[in-house]
């Protein structure tokens, strides 16, 4: 599937408005700056910094807001709860490579504060599977100070998520893909509507049997049998229209 052709865009959670990836991070940000305004006077106000996931090849995008004594085990495991989780394979947070060389201490520790962390870097790199890895960047934003009603060590907001993808059937071209087929590639010829995949099935005898994948709103779809998150399922599926 040729990505750079798909529009990816995101809602607000505050005001809805859609916006693409770049436009919805600044736009968040304009909301948390107002939110801590207006909470400057309270007190026990924690620290909450805003968080980019991206990658570098799929239009796939969050922007969540985490507590700075949160640990990275907490943001591994939503990671792999919303995008990511098929066979409890390895993780692993690092340093980005910079300056032609790895930076001391590359792997992280999952016990550190990502707080901690981001005093550091800017930019950490997440690798989920170290065989058929599905590899994010994940990017700092600004820190703010909020009274929010969350447990600031666990609980992680997500602010925004891009919409399911404009995935169409490849043979019909007129009707949204629910499924794909592994053997043939997530291509341009791999995805079908319900009625199309049953004619694929008549030409493809492993698609019935193990290599129907579902259509899912993240950028492990199709890799190690991945079939969904267990998070924010309403837009984990496909696109309507």
């Amino acid at each position: 599937m040729d990505f750079d052709q798909i529009q990816s865009v995101g809602k607000c959670m505050y005001c809805t408005e859609v916006l693409d990836a770049k436009a919805m991070a600044k736009h968040i940000e304009t909301h948390l700056k107002i939110m801590e305004k207006d909470d400057a006077l309270l007190t026990k106000n924690i620290a909450y910094i805003h968080l980019k996931i991206s990658l570098k090849y799929a239009p796939h995008f969050l922007n969540l807001l985490v507590g700075t004594n949160m640990k990275l085990d907490n943001l591994d495991f939503f990671l792999r709860a919303i995008w990511l989780e098929c066979c409890g394979h390895s993780s692993g947070f690092t340093l980005p490579y910079k300056n032609g060389h790895w930076q001391d201490s590359n792997d992280l520790p999952f016990t550190k504060k990502i707080g901690d962390v981001f005093t550091q870097t800017n930019k950490l790199d997440y690798t989920y599977d170290f065989g058929s890895s599905t590899d994010l960047i994940i990017t700092a934003g600004k820190t703010f100070n909020l009274k929010l009603q969350t447990d600031a060590k666990h609980d992680i907001t997500i602010l925004s998520r891009n919409e399911p993808l404009k995935i169409m059937c490849s043979i019909c071209k007129d009707k949204v893909a629910l499924c794909a087929c592994e053997i043939c590639g997530l291509n341009d010829d791999g995805f079908f509507c319900e009625t199309c995949a049953t004619e694929h099935e008549k030409s493809c005898e492993d698609f019935a049997e193990y290599c129907r994948l579902a259509v899912v709103n993240s950028p492990r779809m199709g890799v190690c049998g991945y079939e969904g998150g267990a998070i924010d399922e309403a837009r984990d599926g496909v696109y309507k229209l």
